[in-house]
Formats: structure tokens, C-alpha cells, sequence
């Protein structure tokens, strides 16, 4: 299905569960769920980054892949906005990255300075969002998460559905 591809670490979108235990015959993974999606997790490493790696899969097809930074290692919100800048600056090397952070209580929007005071009290979500091919990315950085995910063309209309039957 890939034709010399990847889109997420060795895999292509609509690889299945089985092509995932291939590729990645020694590695242990967590299984879950989320509404219509099976979530398959490991530990592993982003530009020396400690994170989860989830693989997230819709009928047996792969759609989406996942970096969730470890929160445990994290002395406060400076290191977390410093995994975020570096893993940033990576993304940027590679793809056209837009910045759309959104900001809940602007008190510190001009004050680069206490950028992680107001992560650290939610009052801003970073934001950045770009394209390879047919793969959307997003990397995000708010109070409770960090989270930068690759996801294909299917995951996107599984995430609008899910948005338009919330309301």
C-alpha cells in the first residue's frame, strides 16, 4: 500500500495492526480506545525527548500517529515550552509550520517573557499546524497536554464527524 512511503516512523496510512507488529516485532504496546479508533502505545524517544508513541487505527487501517511528551519529567512549565521550542524548531527544518496559538486570558500576550506562567495557568494553548502530502500536523502545547500528531486525510474526517456529532 505504501509504494516506498512512510508517513509515521516506518509506516504508511491504511497499514494495518499486523503490518505494525512487522515492523515493530520486539516492541511492547499498550492497547486502548477511543470512541471508533484502537490506540496502540509505546515508549520511546523524540530528538531525545521522552515520549509516548501511539499509533491510532480506524477499521484495522492506521490513520494517525502520535509523540506525547512524559509530563513526569517536567520540573515546571519552562522545560515543557523548552521540549515545545525544540521539537518546533525540528518541524520547522522540515515542513511550513503556521502558528495559531490561542489565547484564552491575554494578560501575558505581550510578554514573551511569562510565556510559561501562562501556559502553566491555561491562559494560552501554543498552537502550530502544517501539511506534508496528504499528512496534517499538529503540534500543541497547553496547561495539561503536549502533544504533536501526524494524521492522514481519513483521520481528519473522523475528527470532523466526531466534532459535528458533539453537537
Amino acid at each position: 500500500m505504501s509504494f516506498g512511503q512512510t508517513n509515521f516512523r516506518k509506516m504508511s496510512w491504511g497499514d494495518s495492526v499486523e503490518d505494525l507488529k512487522k515492523t515493530y516485532p520486539e516492541a511492547t504496546f499498550e492497547k486502548g480506545s477511543e470512541g471508533e479508533l484502537d490506540i496502540f502505545v509505546q515508549e520511546g524517544n523524540l530528538i531525545g525527548i521522552e515520549v509516548f508513541i501511539a499509533y491510532v487505527f480506524y477499521e484495522n487501517e492506521l490513520v494517525a500517529g502520535t509523540y506525547m511528551p512524559t509530563l513526569t519529567g517536567y520540573a515546571n512549565s519552562k522545560d515543557r515550552l523548552r521540549d515545545f521550542y525544540s521539537i518546533s524548531n525540528r518541524l520547522n527544518e522540515k515542513y511550513t509550520m503556521e502558528r495559531e496559538d490561542n489565547w484564552v486570558d491575554t494578560t501575558y500576550k505581550d510578554d514573551p517573557n511569562s510565556l510559561d506562567h501562562a501556559i502553566a495557568t491555561g491562559d494560552v494553548i501554543l498552537v502550530e499546524m502544517g501539511e506534508a502530502g496528504d499528512t496534517k500536523i499538529i503540534h500543541n502545547l497547553s496547561k495539561g497536554e503536549h502533544y504533536l500528531i501526524y494524521g492522514s486525510t481519513k483521520w481528519v474526517e473522523i475528527k470532523k464527524r466526531e466534532q459535528k456529532d458533539d453537537f
